[in-house]
């Protein structure tokens, strides 16, 4: 059951904005800040930042695709709720914001399309996460080629890895 923000929705510095509440969720009350809720979006007013939960104490039957249709679903629906509601959906994080600032699910956000494009992000490349059946599992290696020398001597210098000729590729040690 989906649900989105109204004015008995506040607990103090938390404000309730949408969520879905879990199949489990026994207590037949919309999603809000205070039911089960299989994903959250809320606001913290202090800190001016809209931050999300989604539950993942699930076990799926179909463990190589059900969490990945699981969290694909969430999503679509954040976006279908988005789009009602005239929120963007094309918010794509930067760079540095990836891998500098590390904006992850659990990062507060300055907008609602901000933390959607994160979380759309964190989605599409779980989704594509490469699986390994359990018949090819033993066939994936890796081995390393060479040993890694000794770089004790080298301490607070500036090196680049090339500089040693490491390679990530491969098998290689790097």
């Amino acid at each position: 059951m989906s649900s989105e923000a109204n004015s008995s929705m506040i607990d103090g510095e938390w404000e309730f904005i949408w969520g879905i509440t879990s199949f489990d969720n026994e207590t037949g009350q919309e999603a809000s800040l205070f039911s089960m809720n299989d994903i959250l979006i809320k606001y913290n007013r202090n800190k001016k930042k809209y931050y999300l939960e989604v539950e993942t104490i699930f076990n799926f039957n179909d463990r190589e695709n059900g969490p990945k249709r699981y969290v694909s679903d969430l999503c679509d629906k954040m976006a279908e709720w988005m789009v009602k509601k005239g929120y963007g959906i094309g918010y794509k994080p930067s760079l540095s914001e990836v891998f500098f600032d590390y904006k992850g699910a659990n990062h507060g956000f300055n907008s609602v399309e901000e933390l959607y494009g994160v979380f759309r992000l964190l989605v599409d490349g779980f989704k594509s996460e490469p699986t390994i059946s359990k018949k090819n599992e033993a066939k994936v290696q890796i081995s390393c080629t060479e040993k890694r020398p000794d770089l004790s001597d080298l301490r607070g210098k500036n090196l680049f890895a090339e500089d040693y000729n490491y390679k990530a590729a491969r098998g290689t040690c790097i």
